[in-house]
């Protein structure tokens, strides 16, 4: 029996939905918490074009939310790892890889549908407008604790709408409830497959693990959303400051040369695509394409390194 005969024998999907699923493209930026269970299930579910982006590497704690790797991955290329998992999943999945931060120079030629599987505002406004410029559609996930959100972009309104100037309800050094990141990507995928087969929900869904509430929630356009209105002020992202970390990216896409930079530098751990060192207090993750993460160091200090290594 084919191994989507199941699927497609729903309904919803048919025979011909099954093939356009299986003939789609998708970008997933971010395989973390959410991105790398919705590529799982993206995979599974036939699509036999994915692209992976995402410059980190896999540390233990990870492990605990992360549903695609094992501890046999730690200190790998989430991306290539995950390339590894997906392909092992179905040979016939044809899987590209970008280890480097998304941008907005980065190639989105072909593409049928975004997957945003990051954990930043930031990141996320980023991807809402290259997605609206590019005019792709884009599922948008959120999880912080015990709750998340998730939203088809498919058109006006978009996330820009949704947010209205608010702060992000996730953050980067959050906890989360392992669950609670596994059936948010789990609605991610659902949605993509209905915004693939041409029915795409409108509302945004929330969701709660813990208490196991979900509500759908209608979204109107902000009249003065600038996104909406072809105005894309988020394609440069610069320092961003999380609750306990600060993470400095490049303006756009770069080699950083560590075997010089670690020159005079108290190394910590060298994991060939970044290194970790010790800065005053804290320390600092250094990708080796232009993105550096800090902790515990003070954010002052952060900024003033940040501009040394990547001016």
């Amino acid at each position: 029996m084919d191994r989507h005969a199941y699927q497609a024998a729903l309904p919803q999907v048919g025979m011909k939905g099954q093939e356009r699923i299986n003939s789609a493209k998708v970008m997933i930026i971010g395989v973390g918490a959410l991105g790398s269970v919705v590529a799982e299930l993206l995979c599974r579910a036939g699509i036999r074009d994915i692209t992976l982006c995402d410059y980190d590497i896999i540390e233990e704690s990870n492990l605990q939310r992360q549903g695609l790797y094992t501890t046999g991955d730690l200190s790998r290329l989430k991306v290539e790892a995950a390339k590894e998992h997906l392909i092992a999943i179905d040979p016939l999945c044809l899987v590209a890889t970008i280890a480097e931060p998304f941008s907005s120079q980065t190639d989105m030629r072909g593409y049928d549908l975004i997957i945003d599987g990051t954990d930043s505002l930031d990141a996320r406004l980023l991807i809402n407008d290259v997605a609206r410029r590019s005019d792709i559609p884009l599922v948008i996930g959120t999880a912080s604790g015990t709750r998340g959100m998730v939203f088809a972009v498919t058109g006006s309104p978009c996330w820009q709408c949704v947010m209205r100037g608010k702060s992000a309800t996730d953050d980067c050094d959050s906890g989360v409830l392992g669950s609670a990141t596994h059936a948010i990507a789990s609605l991610q995928a659902s949605v993509a497959l209905r915004v693939l087969l041409g029915d795409a929900p409108k509302d945004l869904i929330e969701f709660d693990a813990w208490n196991m509430e979900l509500r759908s929630i209608l979204v109107e356009r902000n009249h003065s959303c600038e996104a909406c209105r072809g105005l894309y002020q988020h394609l440069s992202p610069g320092l961003r400051f999380c609750a306990s970390a600060t993470r400095a990216l490049a303006r756009a896409p770069r080699v950083l040369h560590l075997d010089k930079i670690k020159e005079g530098l108290q190394v910590e751990k060298d994991y060939g695509t970044a290194i970790l060192i010790k800065l005053g207090e804290g320390t600092a993750l250094i990708h080796q394409h232009g993105t550096i993460e800090f902790s515990g160091v003070d954010g002052a200090e952060a900024k003033r390194f940040a501009e040394k290594m990547l001016k």
